[in-house]
C-alpha cells in the first residue's frame, strides 16, 4: 500500500523551490498558499490540501504521485493478519 509522504513533499518542495530561484513570498503569490503556511510546509507542520498540492506540483513541476511510497509498516502488518488467519 502507498501513502503520501509528507517528508518526501517537504524534501521536494523546498528543493524545487529553491532550484528555481523562487522564495517562499514568490511561491506564495504563485500558488495562492499564504506565506507562512508555506513557511511551514517546509518545516514539516502542515499539510496542504489536495488543490493547494496540486498548484504546488503544477507551478514547481513535479507530479502528485511521486510523493507517495510504500507504507512497508502497514504491508507487514496485513501479511502477519493473514498468516495468522492461516495457522
Amino acid at each position: 500500500m502507498k501513502r503520501l509522504s509528507q517528508e518526501k513533499m517537504v524534501d521536494i518542495v523546498k528543493s524545487l523551490r529553491k532550484s528555481k530561484g523562487l522564495t517562499q513570498e514568490q511561491l506564495s503569490v504563485e500558488t495562492g498558499i499564504n506565506r507562512q503556511m508555506i513557511g511551514r510546509l517546509e518545516k514539516c507542520e502542515y499539510m496542504p490540501s489536495i488543490p493547494q498540492l496540486e498548484k504546488l506540483a503544477e507551478i514547481l513541476g513535479f507530479s502528485v504521485p511521486d510523493l507517495f511510497e510504500e507504507n512497508k509498516q502497514l504491508e507487514q502488518k496485513v501479511i502477519d493478519i493473514l498468516k495468522s488467519n492461516l495457522d
